[in-house]
């Protein structure tokens, strides 16, 4: 882990965390260190184990710590062509509630997460690429 790179942590027995984590990993590059909870929470004894075990976190260089579905959207800053959406997150009435709200349902619904994610674009979620 870099003092200067922001941190995704997550759950590493969670198969749809890894889907989702394999994804943003393609999209952030080396702008974000991902690690899972059971090898570091140690490392962040300020957040709470159930904290980790509930969703995931990011924690970035400034010390802001995110979780849930802000996580998902503040993770999407560090990823060329994709900031807009954490300003939408921060902006746009109603966009945080329902995105929390709808975090929280699917993490605890876990298999239908994997199950429409896997549906709607397959095995493993790939970036979007266009050549000419």
């Amino acid at each position: 882990m870099s003092e200067t790179q922001a941190t995704l942590v997550y759950d590493g027995d969670c198969g749809i965390c890894r889907y989702w984590v394999n994804y943003w990993k393609q999209l952030t590059g080396n702008r974000v260190c991902y690690r899972t909870y059971q090898d570091t929470a140690a490392n962040f004894p300020s957040i709470p184990l159930e904290d980790f075990k509930r969703s995931i976190q990011l924690i970035e260089p400034s010390g802001r710590v995110s979780s849930g579905a802000a996580a998902t959207y503040r993770v999407l800053s560090y990823a060329p062509g994709h900031q807009g959406w954490s300003w939408v997150y921060d902006h746009v009435p109603g966009v945080a509630p329902l995105s929390e709200c709808a975090y929280t349902f699917f993490s605890r619904r876990r298999g239908l997460l994997s199950l429409l994610s896997r549906a709607m674009w397959g095995p493993t979620r790939e970036p979007s690429c266009y050549t000419l």
